[in-house]
């Protein structure tokens, strides 16, 4: 390919048939390639020198924006698509290109930053509509957009610092964009019989706008009901696993912008104003509501989300995992236990941060530490009582006791401490004891 000069051939053609909107075929089929060959070092560097971004930056702002919706302010893709995910779509070429920035960022670090900053500036206002459509718009084509853009994010952020330094105003704008986006995840799969309604209602009427909410969905809205759906579709069980794998990765993309927990524990010269706040002082559960900003409540309610979906991936040896209705199981243990793990230390690391900061009244910080201790210990009470009940082992831990050994009274420190994948929570127990008390 290199001795042909193939790619820049490819890339050149490419580039013609987006800015005239034809041969979408042919150009899905060469970003396949393009991904194919993004996999390999050696020809991503290649595929970077030919100017993969330069070629298909600027021209792809033409497969989610037409004449008739230049302001940008109506997701046309986003909102109306029935379409198979699979079958050919400008959209997807999108989609294609977030792919191939995180893949190229990921493989060649440094040396591709400057391009993905540059891709990252282009499509800044198509990235935040995205990320904020969640809130109402729960269709296959979005979910899977805003994974997309959120795995890209994730790969950013490695750069946070030279991100922050070029760009700093769209830095801050994503990071206020993806806390958002935890808060909406968390509010809706935390009220399975809410996300059930707007499924419904985005399958019956993909063009609705969150002006036209019945009060149905209101008073779903403000419901605390974590109940789950009798009989869950396949539609909601495919939306539940999708934002799942998006939570999963906000809080990921999050834990590159809070300072490392040990760290601001340990270290008391550290500059803790490099690290804004970015979560309320509340400790309310997350809504739907435009008005609602992320708090320590949105982490906690993602902490006792994981927790309820663990129960439910493993209730116990006598009873078996939930099966959807197409014989598979609903979520997967790996993701959840990714989430619990990414909230629980994201949680602490926003707690130590608020304790350092000087700006913040004693008093509220005596009633910070009051109310994260009894929310971790009645967490880690919960979690005592799934252990105890005899949980089968993950396959990626060490050697987990018996439930024998539960049996004959073992204490909560030595069930946390006994085995490589619950060694974790010890560190909550002990964050609790000694930063909390």
């Amino acid at each position: 390919m290199r001795r042909h000069c193939l790619l820049q051939a490819l890339l050149s053609t490419v580039e013609t048939c987006l800015n005239n909107r034809r041969n979408l075929s042919f150009v899905e089929t060469a970003m396949q390639l393009f991904l194919t060959a993004a996999k390999e070092p050696k020809a991503a560097f290649v595929l970077a020198g030919s100017g993969v971004t330069q070629h298909l930056c600027i021209p792809l702002s033409t497969t989610y924006q037409s004449p008739q919706d230049l302001s940008g302010t109506v997701l046309s893709s986003l909102n109306g698509s029935e379409k198979s995910l699979d079958a050919p779509s400008w959209t997807g070429v999108y989609r294609m290109a977030l792919d191939l920035e995180a893949l190229l960022l990921g493989t060649l670090k440094h040396d591709f930053l400057s391009d993905a900053l540059d891709f990252v500036g282009v499509h800044q206002d198509r990235m935040l509509q995205c990320l904020y459509a969640v809130r109402s718009n729960l269709l296959p084509a979005c979910l899977l957009e805003v994974e997309k853009t959120s795995l890209f994010l994730f790969q950013l952020v490695h750069h946070s610092r030279e991100w922050q330094f070029h760009l700093p105003q769209l830095h801050q704008a994503m990071k206020e964009a993806v806390c958002h986006l935890v808060h909406t995840c968390a509010a809706l799969l935390s009220r399975p019989r809410l996300l059930d309604h707007m499924v419904q209602s985005n399958t019956k009427h993909p063009r609705s706008t969150p002006q036209r909410q019945t009060s149905v969905t209101r008073t779903l809205r403000h419901s605390s009901s974590s109940d789950d759906v009798d009989k869950p579709s396949q539609e909601l069980l495919q939306v539940q696993a999708r934002l799942l794998r998006i939570l999963g990765n906000c809080l990921s993309m999050l834990r590159h912008l809070t300072p490392n927990l040990c760290e601001i524990l340990l270290d008391q010269a550290m500059d803790v104003s490099e690290y804004p706040l970015m979560f309320a002082l509340a400790f309310g559960s997350p809504t739907v509501d435009q008005d609602s900003p992320p708090s320590l409540g949105t982490l906690l309610a993602c902490v006792n989300l994981g927790l309820r979906l663990l129960v439910k991936v493993e209730p116990s040896r006598v009873t078996s995992p939930v099966k959807s209705p197409g014989g598979a199981a609903p979520v997967q243990k790996p993701v959840v236990l990714y989430i619990l793990e990414n909230s629980l230390l994201l949680l602490m690391s926003q707690a130590a941060r608020y304790l350092r900061e000087p700006g913040i009244p004693v008093r509220d910080k005596q009633l910070m530490k009051r109310e994260l201790s009894t929310e971790l210990g009645t967490f880690l009470l919960s979690l005592q009582r799934y252990i105890k009940r005899g949980a089968p082992p993950s396959p990626g831990a060490s050697t987990l006791p018996s439930p024998q050994q539960f049996q004959r009274g073992a204490t909560p420190r030595m069930a946390f401490g006994s085995s490589q994948e619950h060694a974790f929570f010890q560190l909550v127990n002990t964050f609790m004891k000694r930063v909390l008390r």
